[in-house]
């Protein structure tokens, strides 16, 4: 079952300082983010907190100066300024709390409980081969980037729980996920923190319809580094990276995790929640 349009309307752009084709300092969309929401505690009617979350590789830096980008009424974008990254600790999972946007935002939310979790009973859960969807930035379309229009893009659950996932983050840089799902799909750079969804049918094939749960957010995919032909007076070995076509997705309890971080916390506790936004 395809995705209706709310679902990219969840999704954000993470912009950042890059250069322009002469080299200039630019701000431009680096990669991919989407906004989830959690029940406030005992309060009625019911209030929400919002949050932006992404993956944490390259967002870790303090002094790194980010924007979360919106869509607005009119065709409009707005660019919303992030103070602090709340990064997991040891999850590739960095959240950015939400309070008053001043502008027009039209924006919808991931709800917490639509997490596939390990709470769900078992025929509640997805089989190995069903459809996967995930949402973000295609860098390499500018006009895409520039107007925030997320790409949609599929695959198949190939594997969940896999333990000591390596995920190249840099030339020379490795970060460890202790566990993992991998999927079979083809993903490119921008597409980090982008929300992966899993469409299954519960019961395994009984007559429910299908159901769609959030099953985590893609962190990278692998690489085979490949000996590639050269020409003109170069001497010694090039070696080029090969897309396998097999996605690392961060599972969406890690996202639970984050948001469940002690000084996020004490924000909840300290701050007014907001009505819920429409899905």
């Amino acid at each position: 079952m395809p995705l209706d349009e709310t679902y990219p309307q969840a999704v954000v752009f993470i912009v950042g300082w890059g250069s322009d084709e002469r080299g200039m300092r630019e701000k431009k969309p680096l990669g991919t983010g989407f906004v989830v929401s959690m029940l406030a505690p005992i309060q009625a009617p019911v209030y929400m907190h919002s949050y932006v979350v992404s993956a944490a590789h390259g967002l870790r830096n303090e002094h790194l100066e980010t924007w979360v980008r919106f869509n607005c009424e009119g065709g409009r974008t707005h660019d919303e300024p992030v103070p602090k990254w709340y990064c997991h600790p040891t999850q590739d999972v960095a959240v950015f709390p939400l309070g008053h946007i001043d502008a027009p935002v039209v924006s919808a939310t991931v709800p917490t409980f639509a997490f596939l979790d390990a709470e769900r009973p078992p025929d509640l859960w997805p089989q190995l081969g069903d459809r996967v969807y995930f949402i973000g930035l295609l860098s390499s379309l500018t006009a895409m980037a520039e107007a925030n229009i997320p790409m949609v893009r599929s695959g198949s659950l190939g594997r969940m729980y896999q333990e000591n996932i390596p995920l190249r983050i840099g030339p020379n840089e490795m970060f460890n996920i202790n566990k993992g799902h991998l999927i079979d799909c083809r993903s490119y750079q921008g597409f980090s923190g982008s929300p992966c969804f899993v469409q299954f049918q519960p019961g395994h094939g009984k007559p429910l319809g299908d159901a769609t749960a959030l099953l985590g957010l893609m962190a990278g995919h692998f690489d085979d580094w490949v000996e590639a032909e050269v020409t003109g007076d170069i001497f010694g070995t090039v070696r080029t990276p090969v897309n396998t076509g097999v996605g690392i997705v961060v599972p969406a309890e890690a996202i639970t995790d984050a948001l469940n971080l002690d000084e996020l916390v004490e924000l909840r506790e300290r701050r007014p929640s907001a009505p819920p936004v429409p899905r």
